[in-house]
């Protein structure tokens, strides 16, 4: 779509959406806790001296509850934590894009990750594979880039990951190799500077991230995880009768409720399959055999 026929689309979401105060997601779906990064409400009036950018991201196959993207400045070798942003996908009939405010400069997308329930799939060097997925103050590698200037109300579009496709049920996707892309932002995104910032709407430009060549980019995918919280003793609780038959059910009942909302770790995804990268190294060791 050319930035006319965008413009044009804008002007006609501007006119739909004038009369909407907001609107009420419709997963039951509770956003895990985050890290002292900031960022995590609508964007308000622009500031004088900053910039403001509408990005995204897409993780292929999946449709997610709610996304995140963690967004960085680079720090000597490595890349210091500015935003990590969560956005509701249109599966939780939300928000299609992150509206963010910055302050003039270059930026990286360092990691995006797409949750559903306390099942989190992501990309993105993490310092702990135990940890909480957008948990980190420095990274090791950038996935993409874009740069603003003073007074800037950019469109930097969505960082698009795209798992390798492998055959057979086995394969998961923890480990699964992956490649990087960027495409402009869709109608949902677009929608969204819409319902936060009306007034600089008009003033959007489409100037799309660079992606980074990344050669061995591969999934993780995890599970969030809480502290165990003591169950009731009132006996209103009938977990507690059925952890004192089955204690070795404490692991899945510790993930379950709490874990979306106090989650302060994210258990890796169990090997049930071939990686991608194991695929043609294991084929060649049957043949051996």
């Amino acid at each position: 779509m050319g930035w006319g026929s965008r413009a044009a689309a804008l002007g006609a979401l501007t006119g739909l959406l004038a009369g909407c105060s907001g609107y009420s997601p419709k997963s039951d779906f509770t956003p895990p806790s985050v890290s002292i990064f900031g960022g995590f409400g609508a964007a308000g009036p622009a500031t004088e001296g900053k910039a403001t950018v509408l990005l995204s991201s897409v993780v292929e196959g999946l449709t997610c509850a709610e996304s995140r993207i963690v967004v960085a400045r680079a720090d000597g070798n490595v890349f210091k934590t500015v935003r990590v942003e969560k956005f509701d996908s249109l599966f939780g009939g939300g928000a299609g894009a992150a509206v963010i405010d910055l302050d003039p400069g270059s930026y990286h997308v360092v990691q995006v990750a797409c949750r559903n329930g306390a099942n989190v799939v992501y990309a993105g060097a993490n310092p702990r594979q135990d940890a909480v997925p957008w948990q980190a103050d420095h990274w090791t590698r950038s996935l993409a880039s874009f740069a603003v200037a003073d007074g800037d109300v950019l469109d930097a579009g969505a960082l698009v990951v795209t798992p390798a496709k492998v055959d057979g049920f086995g394969a998961g996707i923890n480990g699964r190799k992956a490649s990087l892309a960027v495409r402009q932002s869709g109608e949902a995104a677009l929608a969204e500077i819409v319902r936060v910032r009306p007034d600089l709407a008009p003033r959007l430009h489409s100037n799309p991230m660079q992606a980074a060549d990344v050669k061995d980019l591969a999934l993780g995918k995890c599970r969030l995880v809480a502290p165990s919280r003591p169950l009731p003793g009132d006996g209103s609780s009938k977990l507690t009768d059925a952890l004192a038959e089955h204690p070795e059910a404490a692991p899945v009942i510790k993930s379950i409720g709490s874990a979306t909302t106090e989650a302060d770790g994210c258990v890796p995804e169990a090997a049930g399959g071939l990686p991608l990268a194991g695929v043609a190294a294991t084929s060649a060791a049957l043949a051996g055999q």
